[in-house]
């Protein structure tokens, strides 16, 4: 049965350009560089896992075809099946993922977020490149290491972060300069506004 294995690598590959960096990213060893590289290209990953899925299925059909035909049983059909279910959740939710920043949800200034604590600021900073949620998850991690950030919420639907922070502590250039110096993506002041 070919098509339990090429489902997989249906999964494997629709996933490779989010999977890999959260990996590293989580365990502490890459960099988010890698993820932003990986996220520039996560179309090719996604439309090359949904070919390979359409070809599982093709090969799950055909086996089941011939089977049917010669009258026997197919061998561990029901893996196959599990399996092909498997690699079509995986891709459809990578799918999913990559199309969600394509439908707006809320306005465009909308961050989400309640009232400002007292001393504290809210800045929202315009990113180009994210894609995906972990390219989110790299954006709001980098700032959420520097002092003086209580919080950071970045979008891809919104392509900017938003992020309450302790102004005596730190200041908007300095954020854009870590998200430019340690992700990969492009943060800008020029749209940007404190809440």
């Amino acid at each position: 049965m070919r098509a339990k294995h090429t489902s997989l690598l249906a999964a494997l590959t629709a996933s490779a350009c989010c999977l890999p960096a959260l990996v590293l990213l989580f365990t502490g060893v890459g960099s988010a560089t890698l993820g932003a590289t990986l996220a520039r290209h996560h179309w090719w990953f996604l439309a090359a896992g949904a070919v390979t899925l359409a070809i599982a299925h093709w090969q799950f059909l055909r086996e089941r075809r011939s089977c049917s035909s010669a009258g026997c049983a197919m061998p561990r059909r029901r893996f196959t099946v599990v399996s092909l279910i498997l690699g079509t959740l995986v891709v459809g939710v990578f799918a999913a993922n990559s199309l969600a920043p394509l439908i707006p949800l809320s306005p465009a200034g909308s961050s989400g977020r309640g009232d400002t604590p007292p001393g504290l600021a809210t800045v929202t900073i315009p990113v180009e490149g994210m894609t995906c949620f972990s390219c989110e998850l790299h954006v709001q991690r980098v700032l959420k290491d520097l002092p003086g950030v209580e919080s950071a919420d970045a979008s891809t639907a919104r392509s900017s972060v938003v992020v309450i922070h302790d102004p005596a502590q730190i200041d908007a250039a300095r954020m854009a300069e870590a998200i430019n110096t340690n992700t990969g993506y492009h943060a800008s002041l020029s749209e940007s506004g404190s809440c």
